[in-house]
């Protein structure tokens, strides 16, 4: 029998649960839960600071002024790619993931 070190009363020395106080007594393992958010949280600051990066650059703005533009004018039409419009959408936003690749903007 030994004393279990949260509640001090008295258990088996072979427990790996207090039955009085029901604590785990068993060593915690590593914080999986912990370090995945560490990890994710600095992926996210990562992609923030290159967005301010690229967020100061005028030829960057321009293009997301434009593909903002897009969307306005293009999203209606993703229901119905066969419409004049959609087509010409289509072309539009082929140009401008082009010129992307070409400054290596990767959205």
């Amino acid at each position: 029998m030994k004393a279990c070190p949260f509640c001090a009363e008295e258990i088996q020395d072979a427990a790996i649960v207090c039955k009085h106080c029901r604590t785990s007594l068993l060593k915690p393992g590593p914080r999986w839960g912990r370090i995945l958010l560490v990890v994710l949280g600095l992926m996210v600051g990562g992609l923030w600071l290159v967005d301010q990066g690229l967020g100061r650059d005028p030829a960057y703005m321009a293009f997301k002024a434009q593909r903002t533009a897009w969307h306005a004018r293009c999203d209606a039409y993703q229901a119905a790619p066969t419409h004049p419009i959609a087509r010409a959408c289509t072309d539009e936003l082929n140009a401008m993931v082009a010129s992307a690749k070409q400054h290596g903007w990767h959205e």
